[in-house]
């Protein structure tokens, strides 16, 4: 066979062979859109849920502490060491009153205020940083007008209970009768430094320790 005929049968066979293949129209757009789509689905997975999101919550202010909270002004009491204070919190801490002179109660202090639940000292006209939100440790031990050293240093008050009878002297104020010197009341006693009431032979707690400051009733 001769050279001219044998290239016409090969070279269109090895053309046909060699030949890269044609995608049919639109083949690329589809394979990009799935690709597209396959990642945005993986990123929504990945994501985290609405659910698992932290919820973000207003928070209220604390609350002030029990020794300075209050509602009204009444609330409040001015403490010679500790400034303006809850008054409740005064009478459970220093119910015989505070050995301290001065310090927040000195000449020109004004009744303390109930200001955002918060007992403020004032000083002529202004308010006392000085005197507010004071975190100095109480006193231990029976104030000025429960404390004694012998029971003759004791007397019987209406008003007051068992108290110191040199303070009951110059500090009793609004004195009732009866009360905790009525007929049953015997003479107080003073037992571990404190001014103790008693009636029919027996400690009289109602009488002993009662609370000295002023208080609307």
């Amino acid at each position: 066979m001769s050279l001219r005929k044998v290239a016409r049968f090969v070279l269109p066979a090895l053309w046909l062979g060699c030949s890269p293949s044609v995608e049919p129209p639109g083949a690329a757009a589809t394979s990009a859109a799935t690709s597209a789509a396959t990642s945005a689905q993986a990123r929504a997975s990945a994501a985290p849920s609405a659910d698992a999101l932290p919820k973000l919550s207003a928070v209220a202010p604390a609350p002030p502490p029990e020794r300075f909270s209050c509602s009204v002004a009444s609330d409040c009491a001015n403490s010679c060491r500790h400034g303006a204070v809850s008054l409740a919190w005064l009478e459970a801490t220093y119910p015989g009153g505070e050995a301290c002179e001065d310090g927040c109660t000195s000449k020109g202090t004004e009744p303390a205020r109930c200001e955002a639940s918060r007992c403020v000292a004032y000083f002529q006209g202004k308010p006392s940083p000085e005197c507010t939100g004071k975190n100095d440790e109480p006193i231990p031990g029976p104030g000025p007008a429960h404390r004694c050293s012998k029971a003759e240093d004791c007397v019987n008050s209406c008003r007051y209970g068992a108290v110191n009878k040199q303070w009951y002297s110059w500090g009793a104020k609004n004195e009732c009768k009866d009360g905790c010197a009525n007929m049953l009341a015997e003479p107080p006693r003073c037992e571990e430094g404190r001014c103790v009431a008693y009636a029919r032979g027996a400690r009289d707690p109602a009488c002993t320790g009662r609370t000295i400051h002023a208080r609307a009733r």
